[in-house]
């Protein structure tokens, strides 16, 4: 298994995970399709400002990803 950084070109990937009922349906539902690439430049964007670490989980290279693994920076209770 292997952790890579994801890329503007993971659009499928993003889709994948992003747009589908059963993935999402404790985080506020599925997105639509075509916001897909909005929300992974969003998540692209926090990556470059170093407020977010982005990674799509490789199971085996011949595999697709099997998902993304995303620690960011946060604030709770001033903590």
């Amino acid at each position: 298994m292997e952790l890579q950084p994801v890329t503007p070109e993971d659009v499928l990937l993003y889709q994948r995970i992003h747009c589908d009922p059963e993935m999402m349906k404790h985080l506020g539902g599925p997105f639509p399709k075509e916001e897909a690439p909005q929300i992974l430049k969003r998540a692209l964007a926090h990556v470059e400002n170093g407020g977010a670490w982005l990674f799509k989980v490789m199971a085996h290279r011949d595999f697709p990803p099997a998902g993304t693994v995303c620690i960011w920076q946060s604030e709770h209770q001033g903590e």
